[in-house]
């Protein structure tokens, strides 16, 4: 008999799209899937969707919404975010 828990492997992935219609126009995708490994403890997974515009040479902004589930041992939370950002950069 063993004594403790099995040992389990958790993991993490991803996967993401950027197209790029016209130069300096972004649209990306993002997908993600992760299990910490622990027992009674499911996968938590998201959702990504945003837009990036490079609208001078050392400036753009950047809007992203964001849909995840993200487990808390037997139970989860379902979260949505959006976030918007400016960069200036040398």
């Amino acid at each position: 008999a063993l004594d403790g828990p099995a040992n389990q492997t958790g993991y993490a992935t991803m996967l993401q799209a950027d197209l790029e219609p016209i130069q300096g126009l972004h649209f990306i995708s993002t997908l993600e899937l992760k299990s910490p490994g622990t027992a009674n403890t499911g996968a938590s997974y998201g959702g990504w969707a945003g837009v990036n515009w490079f609208f001078l040479p050392h400036a753009d902004v950047r809007f992203d919404a964001m849909q995840q589930r993200m487990a808390l041992g037997r139970s989860s939370i379902h979260l949505t975010n959006y976030m918007i950002q400016l960069h200036a950069y040398l």
